[in-house]
């Protein structure tokens, strides 16, 4: 299960993901939200709880007030550091209705 990390009151779990971080910090530019297809700049700094592996991975979601994700963006994680700390472009994706929440999550997939 992936550790996510919400500024509002919702969150949804994964259960193909492994928890491998107890905590993130997270900003982004710009703030607010840029246009649908925009490339925004996500700043991670997260210490993992055990080092990364090949299927280490960042996951990046605008989510519905639903739960539901309208759009993400993955990244793979470097093997074998126990830290995260960069920079990582994710799109802003088309339809993101007028109420939403971002979240930022870092996980182990199972494959």
């Amino acid at each position: 299960m992936f550790f996510t990390t919400y500024a509002n009151k919702k969150s949804s779990n994964c259960e193909r993901y492994n928890i491998i971080a107890s905590d993130l910090q997270v900003t982004w530019y710009p703030d607010p939200v840029g246009y649908v297809g925009m490339a925004m700049t996500f700043t991670v700094n997260t210490t993992l709880n055990k080092p990364s592996t090949f299927n280490t991975k960042l996951m990046f979601s605008f989510n519905g007030d639903d739960g539901r994700i309208v759009g993400f963006t993955v990244h793979p994680v470097e093997p074998n550091i126990i830290a995260i700390q960069g920079d990582y472009d994710v799109i802003v994706p088309a339809f993101i209705p007028p109420s939403y929440t971002v979240s930022v999550s870092v996980g182990e997939t199972s494959q």
